[in-house]
């Protein structure tokens, strides 16, 4: 496929949304596009205040609706995918910043923790939600809760199946209790009965 000529716009559709539904991420309840950050910086100049140019990001993934993970910023296929990523963001409260052209991302990293703040990824090495979970814990010097899943579209129906055993388990289990209640019942009643009968002889 021809790139060139390609806008910002047909790059997050062709290549960057696929990518990021090719590894794990539900559309549906973690990806929010054209997301506004911030309304711009208030300039005051003498008696007149004007605001600065708003601030958006093309695509943020979200753990949940509050908690984001990491922001992406599309470029068009005429423009290297680091030169956005180089230059200053607004968005310095976000651990992980990511920008592509179509042709790959480049993970800007910084939590201060990994080994490289910059990398160079092809478009199927984008980090699934669970990587980018980790990472944020870590940045907050959050301890991630093990029995927590970043749930994602290929994990979802896995999940499904798992809670469905875990029910099936857990009827199973009161199934036992029920029959070891009636049992104790039964015996409760017999022994009331041999003590009365005991206490009229």
């Amino acid at each position: 496929m021809d790139k060139r000529g390609l806008s910002e716009r047909d790059v997050c559709t062709k290549f960057i949304g696929p990518a990021i539904v090719a590894r794990g991420c539900d559309v549906q309840s973690q990806v929010r596009e054209n997301v506004h950050l911030t309304k711009g910086r208030v300039i005051v100049r003498g008696r007149l205040v004007t605001r600065g140019s708003a601030k958006s990001a093309d695509h943020v993934l979200c753990f949940k609706p509050n908690v984001r993970l990491a922001i992406i910023e599309a470029k068009t296929t005429t423009i290297a995918s680091a030169t956005r990523c180089s230059r200053p963001s607004p968005t310095r409260r976000r651990p992980v910043r990511l920008s592509s052209n179509g042709d790959g991302f480049l993970f800007h990293d910084r939590t201060g923790r990994a080994a490289k703040v910059e990398e160079h990824l092809a478009l199927d090495q984008f980090p699934p939600p669970d990587e980018l979970w980790r990472r944020y814990c870590a940045w907050k010097g959050i301890t991630p809760n093990p029995s927590i899943r970043v749930l994602g579209a290929a994990t979802r129906l896995d999940t499904q199946d798992e809670l469905l055993a875990a029910c099936d388990r857990l009827l199973k289990v009161c199934d036992e209790l029920e029959a070891r209640l009636a049992h104790v019942e039964e015996r409760a009643s017999k022994l009331v009965e041999a003590v009365v009968q005991e206490l009229v002889e």
